[in-house]
């Protein structure tokens, strides 16, 4: 790893301790950095923290492989069709702009208190967004690779795979960057909102309601290394698996 990129987490951490250790912040409200590590640590070895850790990772990843699915599903022919996305336009603005919150509810009441009303909140609010998404990517084809390719003699399948595919998938990829991270947030959330008994939103909650504060930070942590681990794992199969996007 280069040096100059660890100078930002660097120097957050001088921030927080020259705030904490220098009694600029009272430590019932930010607790020094010793103190969370500690029961990040504390946490870890005695399993509730990696049982929370892997509920969440599980419960984001099937609701965003689940919104890919609704995705492109609903997105595909929304753009291959430009009267049938302008016939569902105003219904499908609505539904995605509604606050993930104000789903959960409606989730409950259909799917009661379990994993699948999390995971629902989650894959909708996504699915919704990949929807999107999957339009704008089918609509960035260029005509012209099309037309060349059918002059060159292909048709059906291959053009499918070897030009409609290839266009639309970096524009595909770079969305669900945004909504694997959005999966991660709506669980956490849904996590706090429907009762569980584990999830690291239910974790950084019940560590909050008992005054456990550095445990709600380490919580706290725990999701934003969950969430930096899921963004890097995808750039990474991004960088494998989708290279030409980036030779224009």
């Amino acid at each position: 790893m280069r040096a100059h990129v660890a100078f930002g987490p660097v120097g957050a951490l001088i921030l927080w301790s020259s705030f904490t250790y220098g009694g600029l912040v009272k430590p019932l409200f930010l607790p020094p950095p010793h103190a969370v590590c500690t029961a990040l640590w504390t946490l870890a070895i005695d399993g509730p923290l990696l049982w929370d850790l892997g509920t969440t990772f599980y419960r984001t990843l099937l609701a965003f492989g689940i919104s890919i699915g609704v995705g492109l599903l609903v997105g595909v022919p929304l753009g291959l069709s430009r009267k049938t996305y302008e016939s569902s336009e105003v219904v499908f603005d609505f539904l995605r702009s509604m606050p993930s919150p104000v789903m959960i509810p409606l989730a409950m009441l259909f799917f009661g208190l379990g994993d699948a009303s999390r995971i629902a909140v989650a894959a909708f609010t996504c699915g919704l967004i990949n929807a999107l998404q999957t339009v704008y990517a089918v609509r960035s084809i260029p005509k012209q690779r099309v037309h060349a390719a059918r002059l060159a003699g292909a048709e059906g399948s291959l053009i499918f795979f070897h030009v409609l595919v290839p266009s639309a998938l970096p524009i595909l990829v770079a969305g669900w960057r945004i909504t694997l991270s959005l999966a991660l947030i709506v669980v956490v959330v849904t996590e706090m909102f429907i009762g569980t008994q584990s999830g690291l939103g239910m974790r950084v909650l019940d560590s909050h309601l008992m005054f456990r504060i550095p445990e709600m930070y380490a919580g706290i942590v725990a999701v934003g290394m969950v969430g930096y681990g899921l963004n890097k794992s995808v750039e990474a199969a991004e960088r494998r698996f989708v290279h030409w996007s980036e030779k224009g």
